[in-house]
């Protein structure tokens, strides 16, 4: 009886079914998409919040942009991942997210710019990847085709005419393609209404009220942050967070810091904290 017992002792634990290795890889990306511009081919996908057993994803840490040349009547090629890489294919973006630019991450998604070697008249081929905090990558996603094609020359002859709330845009399709060829397949515009330079001016300054330069849509895109995506990718403070932080001792000029005990959308504890930190005279206003 004391042996059964103490068998049965040793035989006691939570038990679950073990895991196959491949059901903790992450999970692929998905909803990639393209849009062609004058130099570049600009791809949007989402990166996954899962492992394949749907279990969350917390640690991910690099996603990666692979790209082939296919010709029209050339087989295609499958995806594979053997030796940490996407075999047979050029990997033309390893996007680290505690770093991620020049590409540009909102959230779960992803926007990379592809600038390298592009050839007109060719057909690319892409697959993204992504790969956790230890080493394991995910399956590529699906295969996306891009024909890279010379862009559309401008449309002709814009013009608006203004009405009540409202302003009307009329123009004529572009000639043809800026290498000189001939349109081909539909086209999509896009209408930009910029400020900068061409928006309002301010009654005081009399300069633009969305300050002096106004700079492109790629340098926009650079210095788009994502705060919320951040905040979720980094609960805790990491190297992310430290080279963001103030470095209290080199305030010189005067501090007032005022806190309301009743408010916290002024945020007092920030306020005490930048006090006592601070080596800057300082005064407190209590209300």
């Amino acid at each position: 009886m004391v042996a059964g017992l103490i068998v049965a002792g040793v035989g006691c634990g939570k038990k679950a079914p073990p895991v196959a290795p491949e059901k903790r890889l992450p999970a692929a990306p998905t909803a990639m998409s393209a849009t062609v511009e004058a130099n570049a081919i600009v791809l949007d996908w989402s990166i996954p919040k899962t492992r394949v057993d749907g279990t969350p994803l917390r640690d991910l840490a690099v996603v990666r942009l692979h790209r082939r040349a296919e010709g029209e009547s050339e087989p295609a090629k499958s995806a594979m991942v053997s030796a940490r890489q996407v075999v047979g294919w050029d990997e033309v973006a390893a996007i680290k997210l505690d770093a991620p630019g020049p590409a540009v991450v909102a959230g779960n998604s992803i926007k990379w710019t592809d600038r390298q070697g592009l050839v007109v008249g060719r057909r690319y081929i892409y697959v993204a990847t992504v790969e956790d905090s230890t080493g394991r990558w995910s399956a590529p996603s699906e295969r996306l085709s891009v024909l890279y094609l010379a862009a559309p020359r401008p449309p002709q002859a814009l013009a608006v005419v203004a009405g009540d709330r409202e302003v009307r845009l009329t123009w004529e399709p572009p000639p043809g393609l800026i290498d000189g060829s001939p349109l081909r397949g539909e086209l999509t515009y896009v209408i930009l209404r910029g400020t900068g330079a061409e928006g309002p001016l301010a009654a005081v300054t009399g300069e633009p009220v969305a300050g002096p330069e106004t700079l492109s849509e790629e340098i926009l895109a650079k210095n788009t942050t994502d705060p919320a995506g951040e905040a979720l990718r980094r609960p805790l403070i990491d190297d992310y967070y430290r080279e963001r932080m103030v470095d209290f001792a080199k305030i010189e000029a005067p501090l007032l810091s005022a806190a309301n005990w009743g408010g916290q959308g002024l945020h007092p504890r920030g306020n005490f904290v930048g006090y006592e930190k601070a080596v800057a005279s300082a005064e407190v206003a209590t209300p």
